[in-house]
């Protein structure tokens, strides 16, 4: 199509020249006093891009064929590919004629029916328009005493496309901000779907993301595609003003995120979900006396808030040293749970049971033994937390723990 396109543009631009080499002609054949002869008519000469997009200005620039200079209040039309195969007969006139001003006014009438008006050139021979539809013009420049020029340009429709920002990882139960922007501009994009797509889903839907660098159809295309993540993901939600959409996940594993808008080419982004259990913290004084009651609360490391039905023990200086390995391997591991296990095992046995935290995260003990204690918390879910107390008598003091 595009190449008929061409041929078309081309056979008009031979009509006209053949016209203008016409006109010197038919005055020779008519004066044989060079004094009498008329003055070859001038030509116009378009300037504009090849390609732009709908709703893009694009600049025209009318000059005088030869010297290149701007030509003020030329008229400036454009005409769908099928008004410029109509005007071709129209042209197909000129080359009977040299009557420049007849030609000129048949043709100005004709592509005033037929075009779309885009204006007259300013002082610098420009005109700008931004086209509404997508399709191939033939963009038509008019003046009197000049011969007029044409060009062909394609207005395509160039869909927007979404971005999607979004952590790298996050850990299950945290809820996790996304935000979809339109890509290039940064502008935040509302009411866009969000999804999310594990690994195996993500796999299965690999074959619709790559039909869409194909397809030009991109109403098609979103249907099909928001059928199928409707199908295979999890609906995170719509995007408020602010691009933006919250969603915690509950399950650990690779994820793809999915963003889709009508008129948007969709994004995608990979996110890893992980267990990352949280961790406690111990509030204890750093020395007490023998007898005395001593409160010790239990946090959440981080947030500070307390931690209900925590188990607190006290080691001896020598328990804590076997207990070391045991702590060692918590750093290592991503098993939790059989850490935990292990480890509450082991200070059940070398260990003394303090108590279990209330509601406000504190248990009490009054210690009968000078010594120097490890205090070690721990509760499912949780990393362990652990600080030593100097328990002393009131005449005496203890080493400190190293």
């Amino acid at each position: 199509m595009r190449k008929r396109w061409v041929i078309i543009t081309t056979c008009i631009l031979s009509l006209l020249v053949l016209a203008s080499a016409a006109t010197p002609a038919l005055a020779q054949e008519g004066e044989d006093s060079t004094d009498n002869q008329p003055a070859v008519c001038r030509a116009l000469a378009i300037d504009a891009p090849r390609k732009a997009e709908v709703g893009e200005k694009v600049t025209i620039t009318v000059t005088e064929r030869g010297t290149g200079d701007a030509v003020k209040d030329a008229g400036v039309w454009a005409l769908t590919r099928e008004n410029a195969e109509l005007l071709k007969a129209e042209i197909e006139g000129i080359r009977q004629s040299a009557d420049v001003a007849s030609v000129q006014s048949a043709l100005e009438h004709s592509v005033n029916i037929r075009g779309i008006f885009l204006g007259t050139t300013n002082g610098s021979g420009k005109v700008k328009y931004a086209f509404e539809q997508a399709g191939g013009y033939l963009l038509v420049a008019l003046k009197p005493g000049y011969f007029p020029a044409w060009k062909p340009i394609f207005i395509v429709s160039v869909p927007k496309a979404l971005a999607i920002d979004a952590p790298r990882k996050a850990a299950v139960g945290e809820k996790v901000t996304i935000t979809v922007t339109e890509r290039g501009t940064g502008d935040a994009v509302k009411d866009a779907g969000v999804w999310a797509l594990t690994r195996e889903n993500a796999e299965l839907l690999k074959a619709e993301i790559e039909g869409i660098r194909q397809s030009a159809d991109i109403a098609s295309v979103q249907s099909a595609l928001e059928q199928s993540v409707n199908i295979r993901g999890i609906f995170l939600g719509t995007t408020n003003g602010s691009g933006k959409v919250k969603y915690a996940f509950e399950q650990a594993g690779g994820y793809l995120l999915v963003a889709l808008k009508p008129g948007y080419f969709p994004a995608w982004k990979p996110i890893v979900i992980v267990n990352i259990p949280k961790a406690l913290a111990i509030d204890a004084p750093r020395k007490a006396a023998v007898g005395e009651k001593v409160t010790i609360t239990v946090t959440e490391r981080g947030t500070g808030d307390a931690v209900k039905d925590a188990g607190v023990w006290a080691l001896t200086r020598e328990n804590a040293e076997l207990l070391k390995a045991e702590i060692e391997g918590i750093r290592q591991s991503a098993d939790v749970a059989s850490v935990q296990s292990a480890l509450e095992e082991s200070v059940n046995i070398r260990g003394i049971f303090l108590g279990t935290t209330n509601g406000s995260g504190k248990v009490k003990h009054a210690f009968e033994q000078a010594n120097v204690y490890l205090l070690v918390a721990l509760k499912p879910g949780y990393f362990p937390a652990w600080k030593p107390i100097f328990i002393v008598n009131v005449d005496s003091t203890v080493t400190s723990l190293n």
